[in-house]
């Protein structure tokens, strides 16, 4: 009886936890199209070039940015040689490798992530 109350309550909190995310990622500051636009509008006929890189291990669609180890795979012509050591490219591979915070060791490797 105490064990299904117990997972009653993980359930509960686990639904809380991801209202709570989706309702912080809601309330989130002005998007940067916004942002853009007012200063455009401040400076007037001046033209402004306004390019982004993008960066091999991420896809971004909107306002989500879709990164990781999965994402480069599925990006690259030859995903093989992804794991080529002698390949040769420009890539550091700390791109998909995540760091401690703390300590800023190595502590994972990121295969699939979303930022919004």
């Amino acid at each position: 009886m105490w064990q299904q109350k117990v997972v009653f309550m993980k359930t509960v909190l686990s639904l809380l936890f991801v209202v709570l995310l989706a309702g912080s990622a809601a309330a989130q500051q002005e998007p940067l199209n916004r942002t853009i636009e007012k200063e455009l509008k401040k400076h007037g006929d001046r033209s402004f070039v306004i390019s982004t890189l993008d960066k091999p291990n991420e896809i971004t669609h909107g306002r989500l940015t879709y990164s990781g180890i999965s994402v480069e795979l599925a990006k690259d012509r030859n995903p093989l040689q992804l794991f080529n050591p002698w390949a040769a490219d420009d890539r550091s591979g700390y791109e998909n490798l995540h760091l401690d915070p703390i300590n800023g060791r190595p502590s994972g490797l990121n295969l699939f992530s979303i930022r919004f």
